[in-house]
């Protein structure tokens, strides 16, 4: 080949050159990305090891099964059939899921790295006309920017955003696990509820048959002329007031059986089912009233509870966000490259040019000490938090269990000896009155003092199980029955 062409061609195997460079540098800082974007992906996907796992209710919102279908209620429900019912298709639950699932979005986002920046740009020279060979007036540039990825990967500044993060997610698992701890208690304490409104029905009607009898029975004495129209109508009332009873009742079994249906997840009218209310005669087999079972309830609480962990789950994610803040005084330095040319070889008004450097901002005005402070104040807002859900751990445990106690107690009276004895008051009293040695009115005193008897007995076993139930609440787990 002539000397002369070769002479020709140097410029443009530099201007090669330039661009084979700039090519490799883009290349290798998108390759080192995606290199790391691919191991935040495996992390990612890495359950086991990170315990990055959504419920397993939990769904894409956009898809038809993210909500199931509405509770159908059985005919029969009992306490073991509502738990499960709520527990898999609480609605309350459900919207709790979501929470999860936003956190687990945010640590994705989080564990993301940024992408590079590249730049193209063209233009020409106005009042410039190229004459000589190689000039020329368009002009274009390319600018490549790790836009400060390498550096916040350098000086942790990623990995300490990953944490916290991370923290956060705990925290939301926790504070779903502890919606269904406070929610599954309410809807129990709303089944004993409803259990109670059932058996007031039964005890209603028992009472309704009592003074139908009193009333045949005063009945049949006026017509004998054995007592006066006042205790007939004294008599009636009282038949009447029974029947009143007997609809409040049943109102309120069936208000209290659409609130639980509510609760259960139903979207339907469900009230028309039955309630099984066996559970309310019977009593938790676990010890909670010696003060080393007290002790130990109150160990298993403070290293069980959801919300604890929930708060230190927290707490360890605000002191990652204080160290966070701290390191975020050290600025971001960008990588870039630069790439521009006008016109080749040496009459070029702007050669090919390949430019490399660092930019960054300097810190000579502000050094994060507003947001060091804030990570500071949440930091110790966390510890004040936990003390204080301890103490309220504390409480609600001594609290319910007082009542339990108290509940057990009033029970225990009531069966051993003062329900059998209002009964007994009762028809000793009527014996007497059908011979004539009581008046109507110490018939119907009797009467009403066993009919309030029977209803303190089942508010009793009714506030037993609430207060069990509330037990179970403060503890986060069943008591074992």
């Amino acid at each position: 080949m002539p000397f002369g062409a070769e002479a020709d061609r140097a410029p443009h195997q530099a201007h090669f050159r330039s661009i084979r460079a700039l090519s490799t540098l883009s290349v290798c800082l998108a390759g080192a990305l995606l290199e790391g974007a691919a191991w935040a992906d495996e992390t990612g996907r890495s359950a086991a090891e990170d315990g990055v796992v959504l419920p397993t209710s939990a769904a894409a919102p956009d898809r038809p099964e993210a909500i199931p279908r509405g509770v159908v209620v059985p005919a029969r429900l009992t306490l073991g059939e509502a738990t499960k019912l709520f527990r898999s298709k609480g609605l309350d639950l459900l919207i709790a899921d979501t929470t999860v699932e936003t956190a687990h979005g945010a640590l994705l986002i989080a564990r993301g790295f940024t992408n590079p920046s590249v730049s193209l740009g063209g233009g020409g020279s106005l009042t410039y006309a190229p004459t000589a060979a190689g000039a020329s007036a368009f002009n274009w540039s390319v600018n490549v920017s790790d836009q400060a990825c390498l550096a916040q990967i350098v000086f942790g500044k990623h990995g300490l955003g990953v944490k916290v993060a991370r923290w956060a997610y705990e925290a939301a698992r926790m504070d779903r696990l502890d919606a269904q701890r406070t929610l599954e208690g309410g809807m129990k304490q709303q089944f004993a509820q409803t259990a109670l409104a059932k058996v007031s029905i039964t005890y209603a009607k028992d009472n309704h048959e009592f003074s139908r009898t009193i009333f045949d029975l005063v009945s049949r004495k006026f017509s004998a002329g054995a007592v006066s129209d006042a205790d007939v109508a004294s008599a009636e009332t009282d038949l009447l007031e029974t029947e009143q009873a007997i609809a409040f009742a049943e109102n309120t079994y069936y208000q209290s059986k659409v609130t639980l249906a509510f609760l259960l997840g139903s979207r339907s009218i469900a009230s028309e089912y039955d309630l099984d209310d066996e559970f309310l005669k019977n009593k938790v087999s676990e010890p909670v009233e010696t003060p080393g079972a007290r002790a130990q309830l109150a160990r298993e609480a403070f290293e069980q509870r959801p919300d604890l962990k929930s708060i230190e789950y927290t707490r360890q994610g605000a002191q990652t966000a204080l160290a966070l803040a701290r390191r975020q005084r050290i600025p971001d330095i960008s990588i870039w490259a630069n790439y521009t040319m006008e016109g080749t070889g040496n009459n070029a008004l702007t050669p090919p040019t390949l430019t490399a450097g660092l930019s960054s901002t300097l810190p000579i005005f502000y050094h994060q000490q507003g947001e060091i402070k804030q990570a500071e104040a949440n930091l110790h807002l966390q510890d004040v938090t936990r003390a204080k859900r301890e103490s309220q751990v504390a409480n609600d445990l001594e609290s319910s269990r007082a009542a339990l106690q108290f509940a057990k107690d009033r029970i225990d009276r009531l069966e051993s000896r003062l329900l059998r004895r209002a009964q007994d008051s009762r028809d000793l009293v009527k014996i007497q009155y059908d011979h004539g040695a009581a008046a109507l009115i110490d018939l119907l005193f009797a009467e009403r003092t066993f009919i309030q008897t029977k209803q303190e007995y089942l508010q009793a076993q009714t506030d037993y199980w609430t207060a069990a139930f509330q037990i179970e609440q403060a503890l986060g787990r069943e008591l074992r029955r």
